[in-house]
């Protein structure tokens, strides 16, 4: 995946448990990438993952919508 251009980087202090460095660094290794590409890969993909509201809200859009084109199909019906 590749990491969108951003304009703005800071530098940031993050303490993590080194099992957890350790197998990120593992990661950035066997996919070719520094540390710090790995991490903030990791994390645009896991905020790039709906969330269960926007998953709720795509299925109530979706049953709206559904429910228009049948009401819509029914009007159709009862005027021939």
């Amino acid at each position: 995946m590749a990491i969108p251009p951003d304009k703005t980087h800071t530098k940031r202090t993050v303490r993590l448990p080194d099992s957890l460095w350790d197998r990120a660094q593992a990661e950035a290794t066997k996919n070719g990438r520094s540390l710090n590409a790995e991490i903030t890969a990791k994390l645009i993909e896991a905020y790039a993952q709906p969330t269960l509201a926007d998953i709720g809200q795509k299925q109530d859009e979706t049953r709206r919508l559904v429910r228009q084109v049948l009401d819509e199909i029914e009007a159709l019906n009862l005027r021939k």
